[in-house]
């Protein structure tokens, strides 16, 4: 079915439904690039979709923050497509009190911990794998695949 027939059948602007395709065709592109996004920082994500939007000569497109998509629509994005959203990460760093200023281009939902040596210990692990639990839903007769 066509834009205009759907978009007739449905009362639906055809631009929405341009949009909506567009956006569909970005998530997984995104998703082929970045691997579900595990490694793709949020500056990442942002700069990539700037990218795609000028190749593809989008004119619709609002927002743009110095060669990025703007953080408005980066919020946007992931609240649509819970798919872009992987397990989040948790970051190690060698220190022994954490700054949040070392989390602002993390991906999202990613949390920072610090550890002296800067590696994983495991009361660390332990914490990591807690929050792994409660985002996977696993449970004894429910495991992960």
């Amino acid at each position: 079915m066509g834009f205009k027939v759907a978009s007739k059948t449905f009362s639906v602007p055809q631009t929405t439904l341009k949009r909506k395709a567009e956006e569909e065709d970005d998530c997984n592109y995104i998703l082929d690039v970045g691997g579900r996004p595990h490694g793709l920082t949020t500056k990442d994500l942002r700069a990539l979709e700037y990218t795609l939007a000028v190749k593809n000569e989008k004119d619709h497109m609002l927002h743009w923050d110095k060669g990025q998509a703007g953080e408005d629509w980066l919020q946007g994005i992931l609240s649509r497509h819970s798919e872009l959203t992987d397990i989040p990460l948790m970051v190690v760093k060698p220190r022994k009190k954490m700054d949040p200023e070392l989390m602002l281009n993390a991906a999202p939902e990613a949390w920072g911990v610090c550890s002296v040596s800067g590696w994983m210990t495991d009361e660390l692990f332990l914490g990591w794998f807690k929050k792994f639990i409660e985002f996977s839903g696993a449970k004894p007769d429910r495991p992960v695949a």
